[in-house]
């Protein structure tokens, strides 16, 4: 073979190599979701970010969108409506790793903090941006957004997490489930023999299980804040006729105290119906449905 030609196709070659070596690398851009939780809940995406839901906002080589925004979808006001955070309350901001920082909003106006989500022109994960933000507050790779609303009272708000079957927890508050409000006395006797009676308000269980689409047959477990969980049956609580189950978050006319709320399982009628300690189930935060 002709040894010019070898040379040119070695040379040919080498300059295809470095085209090829030349031609950008396609790196996509990082995918997020944001979980909002509060009196609504939502999730968001970047694309989200770009429809005006959100009040936007460009500073020096940062875009993003105020955080009192985003928990003003979630914190019971309406659009661009900063009353709520102007008279306070806790947000909670949690990282992919699961470190998390909380901020009260009577330390900042609402056009102070912004969650970044696109620095020099370029999509990046979540994180808190602010100038009167203090180091310790610095949070990256946002992925949830949790706010921590007041009652009329200052007591903190009572929040049920229900979740029903698969999807996604739902958050009631008080008004929320308001339509199943029931009130009355009842009491449980402890394995020590002491018994407990008050005045109870809360909301029935059988009617709030009811409401998503359960029934006999069903079980229902009661998730306290520590983990411990207890379970019901459906059948359980129709075929009782001495008094209705109830979740309480009221003892006589006030909030459960702390280590026994934020609810209770207790049953309430008339006569008073008495129940065992073990069937009583306290701090219940949650519940579970198949």
């Amino acid at each position: 073979m002709n040894i010019h030609l070898l040379r040119t196709s070695a040379v040919l070659c080498f300059l295809a190599l470095l085209i090829g070596c030349a031609t950008p690398l396609k790196v996509s851009a990082p995918e997020w979701k944001l979980q909002l939780n509060g009196i609504e809940q939502m999730a968001v995406t970047h694309a989200d970010m770009q429809t005006g839901t959100f009040t936007e906002v460009t500073r020096e080589s940062y875009q993003g969108v105020l955080l009192a925004s985003l928990a003003a979808g979630i914190d019971g006001s309406e659009a661009d409506d900063y009353t709520a955070w102007q008279s306070g309350y806790e947000i909670t901001l949690t990282s992919s790793t699961g470190y998390a920082v909380t901020i009260d909003t009577r330390d900042y106006s609402p056009d102070d903090l912004v969650l970044v989500y696109r620095e020099d022109a370029s999509v990046t994960p979540l994180y808190l941006a602010g100038t009167k933000l203090p180091q310790d507050l610095i949070i990256r790779d946002v992925v949830s957004v949790e706010v921590s609303m007041p009652s009329a009272a200052g007591d903190p708000q009572v929040i049920l997490e229900v979740h029903p079957g698969t999807e996604e927890p739902t958050y009631l508050t008080i008004d929320m489930l308001e339509p199943f409000s029931v009130e009355g006395r009842g009491a449980y006797t402890t394995s020590a023999g002491t018994y407990n009676e008050a005045y109870y308000h809360g909301i029935d269980i059988l009617e709030l299980v009811w409401s998503f689409g359960y029934g006999e047959g069903d079980t229902l477990t009661a998730v306290a804040s520590d983990g411990f969980e207890m379970r019901y049956s459906v059948s359980e609580f129709m075929e009782d006729q001495e008094g209705t189950w109830i979740l309480a978050y009221l003892e006589d006319g006030n909030l459960l105290a702390e280590g026994i709320g934020p609810f209770r399982v207790i049953k309430i009628g008339d006569p008073v119906p008495n129940i065992p300690g073990s069937r009583s189930a306290r701090m219940v935060a949650a519940l579970k449905l198949p």
